[in-house]
């Protein structure tokens, strides 16, 4: 087995001689509507995505009466990627040393390219609202490049202003991991494809920091300083004055005043090229 999560696993397998990895639901998440019904939506939607920087679904199957999904095999997580900075086995230097800034915001601008995608190009008349955007659901191809998965709890949102109002209002608050998530999302509030910018700055301070966002507070302490404090993590001197203009502008407390994704992408290609050419 390659991957547990809390109603799905994920294990290499072969097609046609090729490498792939099949997932599908555990025992007893087969007998529960709301996981089996996730799995379904997600199919649903990697079908119509076709993007090198979203995972790709080959094909579906079931086995007893159960769906499972063929998709491309990753390498790792990012999360496995970015190893625990402070440790004997990968202290901080050696982490540094392995996510350079150059190599960081590369791998950024892929990730951001994949949300931009999810957010405008995949879906005709609507936008793919990720909602559980971190590090775990980031994966490493085979060749470097980063790949976004994980659309069990990905929600459909109309962009026609008044109906996209609407689906803000109806989908499910504190919904993905705490430390990425958006203030709106984590206060119940309505919120849309702009709270994927702030979780997705959330990640793109973990692999520049070299430490996770928020990683000396509990969640109580987060909900207070965070959510309904506005505090945010430090940004560090050193780095480029467009990158943290960057993080200032993704995180904003107002989720109106966060750019695009489009636009995320476009900033981190530049700065990615830059840095390269330093």
């Amino acid at each position: 087995m390659l991957f547990r999560s809390a109603h799905c696993t994920v294990h290499f397998a072969e097609l046609n001689g090729a490498p792939v990895a099949v997932k599908m639901l555990t025992l007893r998440a087969t007998n529960d509507p709301v996981a089996v019904r996730d799995l379904e939506c997600e199919a649903d939607l990697m079908v119509n995505m076709r993007h090198p920087n979203v995972l790709r679904l080959l094909g579906t199957g079931s086995s007893d009466g159960c769906l499972f999904l063929v998709i491309d095999r990753l390498s790792s997580t990012l999360a496995e990627a970015l190893a625990k900075p402070g440790t004997a086995i990968f202290p901080q230097r050696a982490y540094a040393k392995a996510w350079p800034l150059h190599k960081a915001l590369r791998s950024a601008a892929e990730i951001a390219r994949a949300l931009a995608y999810i957010h405008e190009g995949a879906f005709e008349g609507h936008r793919l609202v990720h909602r559980d955007l971190k590090p775990d659901n980031i994966g490493v191809s085979p060749d470097g490049h980063m790949v976004l998965f994980d659309f069990g709890l990905a929600k459909l949102v109309p962009t026609e202003a008044a109906a996209a109002e609407e689906a803000a209002r109806m989908m499910t608050g504190q919904t993905g991991s705490v430390r990425y998530m958006a203030p709106e999302v984590a206060l119940n509030k309505p919120y849309g494809a702009s709270a994927d910018v702030y979780s997705f700055v959330c990640v793109l301070y973990q692999m520049v920091a070299h430490e996770k966002p928020y990683n000396w507070m509990d969640i109580e302490t987060i909900y207070k300083n965070v959510f309904y404090g506005e505090q945010r993590p430090s940004l560090q001197k050193g780095w480029p004055a467009p990158l943290q203009e960057l993080f200032e502008e993704c995180w904003y407390h107002n989720p109106e005043r966060r750019p695009q994704m489009k636009d995320v992408a476009s900033k981190l290609a530049a700065m990615a090229e830059n840095s390269s050419t330093t």
